[in-house]
């Protein structure tokens, strides 16, 4: 659970949400687009009537892997068909992660690692579907910083 969890902040905020309540300084280190980010977990979350108590306290994950498809569904990482995108995971990744390239790479390869597996699903639930590509990717990275690390300098 504790290696899910860590892997949902991290793929989240690859993503498009803000689990992880970076402040802006921290975001602005990562390269992310805070504001972004934010405006599509908050959508969602009005959306679903999810509150951050209900995150808290959400030992399956159930409000999690909701939360995680319409934010998935915002980005495009889960198509208007129900489909996992590889490619739109990439670019969400490469975005987020612009300024630590090192931790991008990581995300391109696991999700290359999951494209055949999770782009042949089909008849899934979108929740169903956002905690199996949230699952994969986080078994198939090999780097599991935490959001806070420092970006890695370009040489």
């Amino acid at each position: 659970m504790r290696v899910f969890s860590v892997a949902l902040l991290v793929l989240a905020a690859a993503c498009g949400t803000a689990y992880c309540a970076a402040t802006s300084s921290e975001s602005a280190e990562h390269g992310s687009n805070d504001a972004e980010d934010r405006r599509a977990r908050d959508d969602c979350m009005k959306e679903l009537k999810i509150s951050d108590a209900d995150l808290k306290d959400d030992p399956m994950m159930k409000a999690h892997e909701k939360l995680q498809a319409c934010v998935f569904k915002k980005h495009g990482v889960i198509t208007t068909d129900g489909k996992f995108s590889a490619d739109m995971m990439i670019a969400r990744s490469n975005r987020h992660f612009r300024l630590q390239p090192d931790i991008a790479a990581d995300f391109k390869k696991a999700v290359e690692k999951c494209r055949p597996e999770l782009e042949g699903l089909s008849g899934l639930k979108e929740d169903e579907l956002a905690g199996k590509i949230m699952t994969c990717v986080s078994k198939n990275r090999t780097m599991q910083e935490s959001m806070r690390s420092t970006p890695s300098k370009s040489k």
